[in-house]
């Protein structure tokens, strides 16, 4: 009889750690938006490293990036100066920032910038 209590408690942890083990490789993802969230957030945080204050950016633009990378995201900001203060208003041309952000590595870099 405990030779079969211990097979169960055996059993028991071997399903428990293959589970774990099994949602680290996969992450479950709470939301669809989730992704795109955590990109952000990466952009958002390597701003300063251009010298651009957050507060001074909008972001216009997000795309997950497919081609064989599932988990890389392309973020567009531009100046809030450069802006239209008014629905349909002049805005100023090119300025954009590009900033790819990689979800596997955890890693934002600087792609380019708009002309």
């Amino acid at each position: 009889m405990e030779c079969m209590f211990r097979k169960c408690v055996f059993f028991s942890l071997l399903l428990a750690i293959l589970f774990a083990r099994s949602t680290v490789a996969n992450p479950v993802v709470s939301s669809p938006s989730s992704e795109m969230l955590e990109a952000i957030k990466l952009g958002d945080a390597f701003l300063p490293s251009l010298k651009r204050k957050s507060r001074d950016m909008k972001l216009i633009e997000v795309k997950n990036v497919f081609g064989g990378k599932p988990n890389q995201w392309r973020l567009t900001y531009k100046e809030r100066s450069s802006l239209p203060r008014e629905t349909g208003g002049p805005g100023a041309l090119g300025g954009e920032l590009l900033i790819d952000v990689n979800l596997d590595e955890k890693i934002a870099k600087f792609a380019g910038s708009g002309e």
